[in-house]
């Protein structure tokens, strides 16, 4: 739940809920036109208000598909006769089937009592046809369990979908020395996935695209190696042309990412600028704008810092 991400790590006070009951009335002459509604974190369980919200939008428009993402930590009758009932589809975060690992990625959460979640609405999806997949985050510390991973939701049936994760760089794969991405893109190439029904086949090509962002993260790697051989201005002139060269945004949304990374750098001495850029042109240009567009100074500039740790 991002609220309590706030409360216990970053000591902040809670988002405010922007939406109320007028806002679910507003919706209403829209929702026959919904195919579909995705709800994600902090955790949706959680939220009365989208419960109130899934009733509507089912009794209104019953075709509209409504898609949930949930940690599996809550799990009540009320949410599987809504999933018994509607066109509703579970996605779960599950980093790991090993519990020592789950429970060192999901801090104070309960590996059994999220798997137990996760089976019986398994078992539900089958009974009733309803939507079911997985989520998976790739780090370091799950980075060599995700074949097993794969083929245990594939054993079931369960399509997978694998992240890409960026931060914190501490975590990430991304940031890996080139070596060790060599040398895990061929252990993922190495292991043996099975590819035996119409699931394994989604579940591969997820897997093959994975090896091939592992492959990218390497010759990334190599790449960057030489940024740190460059000067500030030819490393900050390469960042602005990635972000200039981003496709589906405005150019004026381009610029302020700019001048906002600009104005961060700016709080920084020589060195700290010079290793930051190297960091940010590691980065997805698309999800640069994207923090910049979202994010105040302060926490950008914390985050920039975070990546050099």
């Amino acid at each position: 739940n991002s609220n309590l991400i706030r409360k216990n790590r970053e000591k902040a006070p809670p988002y405010p809920m922007m939406y109320d009951a007028a806002f679910i009335k507003q919706l209403i002459p829209f929702i026959p036109l919904l195919h579909e509604a995705r709800f994600v974190g902090g955790e949706p369980f959680l939220e009365s208000l989208y419960a109130e919200m899934w009733e509507t939008i089912a009794a209104v428009n019953p075709k509209t598909r409504i898609s949930i993402l949930t940690n599996g930590t809550i799990l009540n009758e009320k949410i599987m006769e809504m999933y018994r009932n509607h066109n509703v589809s579970i996605s779960f975060s599950i980093d790991s089937v090993q519990k020592e690992t789950y429970e060192k990625i999901r801090i104070n959460a309960d590996f059994e009592t999220v798997m137990r979640n996760f089976s019986a609405i398994h078992d539900l999806s089958r009974r009733y046809k309803r939507g079911i997949n997985v989520n998976l985050c790739p780090l370091r510390l799950n980075m060599y369990e995700i074949p097993d991973f794969i083929n245990y939701f594939t054993a079931i049936e369960v399509p997978v979908v694998i992240h890409k994760v960026v931060y914190p760089p501490a975590l990430s794969l991304s940031s890996l020395p080139e070596e060790e991405l060599g040398q895990y893109a061929e252990f993922l190439e190495k292991s043996s996935i099975i590819r035996s029904h119409r699931v394994a086949a989604h579940n591969d090509a997820i897997y093959q695209a994975f090896i091939m962002q592992v492959r990218e993260w390497q010759r990334n790697a190599i790449e960057n190696r030489r940024y740190n051989e460059n000067p500030t201005p030819e490393l900050m002139r390469k960042l602005s042309e990635r972000i200039m060269t981003v496709e589906g945004t405005e150019t004026e949304v381009k610029n302020k990412c700019m001048a906002t990374i600009e104005a961060i750098l700016g709080d920084f001495d020589e060195q700290t600028r010079h290793k930051s850029l190297v960091s940010l042109l590691q980065i997805d240009p698309g999800y640069i704008i994207a923090e910049t567009a979202t994010s105040t100074h302060e926490k950008l500039k914390e985050r920039v810092l975070g990546m050099l740790r």
